[in-house]
């Protein structure tokens, strides 16, 4: 996807999707070019009932100042 509005609306569908229970970040972890957050969330999928626990690190690349490229990277 590209853009903010993009962005914005992954992340509202997202929570119309689901309850979210609880959601920690620690971070920023920086680098010149790279910046990244270690988010653990605990949420249920409305659709399922499902109750979900995970964690991923986001990896954002930054280039002229603004945030260029996100990577979300899971645990086996």
């Amino acid at each position: 996807m590209r853009g903010k509005d993009a962005v914005k609306a992954k992340n509202v569908q997202w929570l119309a999707d689901n309850e979210v229970h609880s959601a920690e970040t620690v971070g920023p972890f920086v680098s010149p070019d790279y910046f990244a957050l270690l988010h653990t969330f605990d949420w249920t999928r409305r659709a399922t009932g499902e109750r979900v626990k995970m964690s991923e690190l986001a990896l954002y690349t930054v280039a002229g100042g603004k945030i260029v490229r996100e990577e979300f990277l899971y645990g086996a």
